[in-house]
């Protein structure tokens, strides 16, 4: 996780499962929109619905709870 989340154990490791995944999906993703094969407006919605999928609210959650940890929140 980056320097600026401060995360316990469990919340460390559920972070990284999420954002490895959600990682290889954006990237193989950008490739696929670049080169056409996604088009933009047709293949969208499925793209965020995707996201969903990979759990990509609990990500934020976690990310927002590492950081206003960090802040002193």
């Amino acid at each position: 996780a980056s320097s600026m989340l401060n995360l316990n154990l469990d919340e460390q490791k559920e972070y990284d499962e999420i954002y490895t995944q959600i990682k290889e999906y954006v990237n193989e993703s950008i490739s696929l929109f670049v080169s056409g094969t996604y088009n933009l407006d047709s293949d969208w919605d499925k793209f965020k619905e995707s996201l969903k999928n990979l759990q990509v609210d609990r990500y934020i959650e976690l990310v927002q709870t590492g950081y206003d940890r960090f802040i002193g929140k």
